[in-house]
């Protein structure tokens, strides 16, 4: 059907489009979603609530129809706004404002497209991480280790000191294009190691190591490095220097300068200046001492559990009381907070305010902190922000890529989320970046036992326990368990228990309700027992294997309404438990912590399917 020129429905739009109503609609539609982007963005960055994007797109819904009113009802004249019906035809100015109209709309058209190639690959950059992060090629590249520097100071306490001249060095380093250098994890596992430079270069895929060696008496400090290029074995260079403690900066960047110099000479390297901020943390040395020593503690964490997480907390706290702009202390200091509870087996309820109070004000001293995104995308984990985490996680890559705890901790968030093979995938980047990380090997365990590899499970726990982390004797304990070697599975049980300090005869009564459902009261009266001596006592896992669905889950809701989610859901995607997946009081749980609409949004676990309004799992 054809309409007249006179029709009423062709007048109608015509009218719409002398008046500008449908440039207002396309130039309102651009702004809106150039607003809704940015306000994903900065969910993922400011402490804001869940409902702020929900209730923005509401507004901009609800102020869609109004736009399109005032353009309709409106006009805009030399003398101001006026109502459309009180404008004389012959003066209105329509078309002048049709065409400012034309240049707001290119204009924001192009904002918007700067925007959507700056979000996806066409930049190198991926918010969401939906394919694995690369791992950086070391063709062409430079490589470097720099190992623990040796203590030889009077006072053995002084560790933590030669530790983090050490590992100031090694940040300065990294930030130096040409360079790639070995993570602080992969290079700190051979302190005090009797192997040579040839076992460690190839276990570091390196062909260069600095080593050295840190005197501090008093407020003087005597610092000796040599940077080894190991398949010659030869001193590409070496040097000695004893200065006062205020001058322990200009050592550091004096080492680094040197180390980056040497290199360019010898190899070629093509590298970038090391500037001043890269190196100076704080003007406050006895901020700094304090700084390391909190450091020296966060690092050691697996051995030291909560004990040294708390003196870690009062240190970081006593360097930002000497520096309150130490961006790194307050850094630390937010992730000691969100790390505590789970090594305490503690409520976080008084530790994440603290927490995310800090890492903001890290974030705001320093916007490209990688530590301070890592540990505040955890602590998003926590509080079952899973989006906000994604994001948090995409943005500490995009400031800080080399970071060594980003990896993990990200996988970290897919494990507990169910998406089991993306998971691999990351911390197999994880173990490439950062090879001998225990915590690193004892999540690729428990990644390879829910894809029901328990070989390769096997294989991460025990290298994990041989690499410092006692806590992967877990690990191997299931390993024994599913292929009931019982002598084996009670040895790794007391070992466990042994590194706890805990004398009680749980092991032998956790094999037995493991084999017979009718020790499982006698069990689980002992660990209740426990508890009352060791409250920080990790006893969740243990129930998994037990035939008893309904304790289980008594178990994981404690554990959640502790906020310790991570601690039981890295466990819930094991092949064989089926039942409890599909349990109505887990379907609940997942819904009350979030994940439901967490996979609506970003797909179902590997293990589970939406059928109609049903979560069903395999």
């Amino acid at each position: 059907m054809q309409f007249s020129y006179n029709h009423p429905m062709r007048q109608f739009f015509t009218e719409l489009r002398r008046r500008n109503v449908f440039k207002v609609a396309a130039l309102y539609i651009v702004v809106a979603w150039l607003i809704l982007q940015v306000t994903d963005v900065f969910m993922g960055i400011l402490p804001l609530p869940e409902w702020t994007s929900h209730l923005i797109f509401l507004l901009l819904v609800i102020g869609f129809p109004l736009a399109l009113i005032f353009a309709w009802a409106f006009e805009v004249t030399p003398e101001g706004i006026k109502r459309e019906k009180e404008v004389d035809r012959e003066r209105s100015i329509t078309p002048m404002t049709g065409r400012k109209l034309d240049f707001w709309i290119i204009g924001v058209l192009a904002v918007a497209l700067a925007y959507f190639a700056w979000e996806h690959d066409w930049s190198g950059e991926d918010e969401d991480l939906e394919a694995p992060p690369p791992v950086a090629e070391t063709g062409g590249l430079k490589t470097i280790a720099v190992l623990p520097f040796v203590n030889i100071s009077e006072d053995e306490n002084n560790t933590y000191f030669s530790d983090g001249i050490s590992e100031e060095i090694l940040n300065v380093l990294v930030k130096v294009d040409g360079l790639r250098v070995t993570s602080r994890t992969s290079s700190f596992a051979f302190k005090d190691s009797d192997a040579g430079l040839p076992t460690i270069a190839q276990a570091l895929k390196v062909d260069n190591v600095l080593e050295g060696s840190v005197r501090k008496s008093g407020n003087r400090v005597r610092i000796t490095a040599q940077l080894i290029d190991v398949p010659s074995d030869s001193h590409l260079w070496s040097e000695t220097y004893e200065r006062e403690l205020e001058d322990i900066f200009v050592i550091q960047k004096d080492i680094s300068h040197s180390i980056v110099e040497a290199l360019e000479a010898t190899l070629g390297t093509a590298t970038a200046a090391i500037a001043d901020e890269q190196v100076r943390l704080t003007d406050n040395v006895e901020a700094y001492e304090a700084y390391l020593q909190g450091k020296y503690r966060l690092h050691n964490r697996g051995a030291l559990g909560a004990e040294g997480l708390e003196e870690a907390k009062a240190l970081f706290q006593q360097a930002i009381d000497g520096d309150p702009e130490f961006a790194e202390a307050w850094a630390g200091l937010g992730a000691v907070h969100v790390l505590y509870p789970g090594y305490a087996n503690a409520n976080r309820e008084d530790s994440d305010p603290h927490a995310e109070a800090a890492l903001n004000r890290a974030i705001e001293l320093d916007p490209n902190s990688g530590e301070a995104y890592a540990a505040l995308g955890l602590l998003r984990i926590h509080q079952w922000r899973w989006r906000e985490a994604d994001r948090t996680f995409a943005t500490a890559l995009r400031v800080d890529p080399d970071h060594e705890d980003i990896y993990v901790w990200y996988g970290i968030l897919l494990t507990c989320v169910g998406k089991t093979q993306r998971a691999r995938d990351v911390l197999l980047t994880a173990a490439d970046k950062d090879p001998m990380s225990g915590i690193g090997a004892h999540w690729l365990a428990d990644i390879y036992r829910n894809l029901g590899d328990m070989e390769r499970s096997y294989t991460e726990a025990a290298r994990s326990v041989e690499l410092g982390t006692v806590t992967s004797v877990m690990g191997v304990y299931l390993y024994h368990l599913h292929k009931e070697q019982w002598d084996e599975a009670t040895a790794a049980l007391n070992r466990f228990g042994a590194s706890l300090g805990i004398d009680s005869p749980w092991p032998e009564l956790l094999l037995e309700a493991t084999i017979d459902p009718q020790a499982i009261p006698a069990y689980d009266a002992q660990i209740r027992r426990i508890l009352e001596d060791h409250p920080s006592f990790y006893y969740g896992w243990m129930y998994f294997d037990l035939d008893d669905t309904e304790l289980l889950l008594d178990v994981i809701e404690e554990y959640t309404a502790r906020g310790n989610t991570i601690s039981m859901m890295y466990r819930v995607w094991e092949p064989q438990l089926t039942a409890l997946r599909n349990h109505p009081r887990f379907k609940a749980l997942m819904q009350e912590v979030g994940l439901i609409d967490y996979w609506r949004e970003t797909g179902w676990p590997d293990l589970c399917r939406q059928s109609t309004d049903e979560l069903v799992c395999d």
